[in-house]
């Protein structure tokens, strides 16, 4: 997150450097553009076990952002534990947790990925874009 953040529907960019956040994360607070608006946002990163963690980013508009959001994102980060599986030989009932489909909606996209229970998976995606002016006409 030093780096900001680039997705198809915009970007955040840090606003100063992060800072420590708890002894296992960090903190961030971020500008950027996203879905063609202005947007202010916090980040808080933690690292929950040896296999990875997790980033909690806030969003909205800085007329709206607040210390409410913001703490709430603080709060969803302070939550996040992590399961360690004691018999390995189990590990793999882990991924049937995730097995289902796994959508995403922007304004003018929509992207599905489908788990499933084998380990393999599959994706699709559609976008669509139109004109509300009459007027305006295909040429």
């Amino acid at each position: 997150m030093q780096q900001g953040l680039n997705e198809e529907d915009g970007y955040l960019q840090l606003q100063g450097s992060l800072k420590n956040f708890r002894s296992d994360g960090y903190t961030g607070d971020y500008t950027g553009i996203y879905q063609m608006q202005t947007v202010k946002a916090k980040a808080y990163g933690r690292v929950v076990s040896s296999a990875g963690g997790a980033t909690i980013i806030v969003m909205t508009t800085p007329e709206s952002f607040s210390k409410q959001l913001s703490n709430a994102g603080k709060e969803i980060a302070l939550s996040l534990k992590a399961k360690v599986e004691k018999n390995p030989q189990n590990s793999s009932n882990i991924s049937k947790s995730f097995v289902g489909k796994w959508s995403y909606f922007s304004k003018y996209r929509e992207s599905h990925v489908y788990l499933y229970p084998d380990g393999t998976y599959s994706d699709s995606s559609s976008s669509s874009f139109g004109n509300s002016d009459a007027s305006a006409g295909a040429t």
